[in-house]
């Protein structure tokens, strides 16, 4: 009798290991999944792009695109413009930003990704 209580106890304890092991490798598996799901989403170059895009628009709300000399009553003024210069610049700056991020996270639907981007470019 004493043979049969420490098998029990022996394979119970196996069972719970077992099955511990088994919910931790749910939980890698989970995780390793979400992990190549951002690096699928990363790995295609239009991603890239559209963060490029992305940090580029934010960039010019404090650098400038252009800088020069500008004719002022017949007097040459250096001016820095930049996409805080004009309101209606900004809004369109902002808008085109985030519409980039945004457009990076559609990358499971690459027909509205590219649509987005088309609309994107024409603004």
């Amino acid at each position: 009798m004493h043979s049969w209580s420490s098998l029990n106890f022996t394979l119970n304890w196996v069972n719970e290991i077992f099955i511990g092991i088994l919910q931790k490798r749910n939980k890698f598996t989970e995780h390793l999944y979400s992990t190549t799901q951002l690096f699928f989403m990363i790995q295609r170059i239009q991603t890239l792009w559209l963060l490029v895009a992305a940090v580029l628009a934010f960039a010019t709300l404090k650098l400038s695109f252009f800088s020069g000399n500008v004719l002022v009553n017949n007097v040459k003024e250096f001016k820095s413009f930049t996409a805080m210069s004009s309101i209606p610049l900004m809004i369109l700056t902002v808008a085109v930003a985030i519409t980039s991020l945004i457009t990076i996270f559609l990358y499971k639907d690459r027909k509205l990704q590219l649509k987005i981007g088309l609309s994107v470019l024409v603004v």
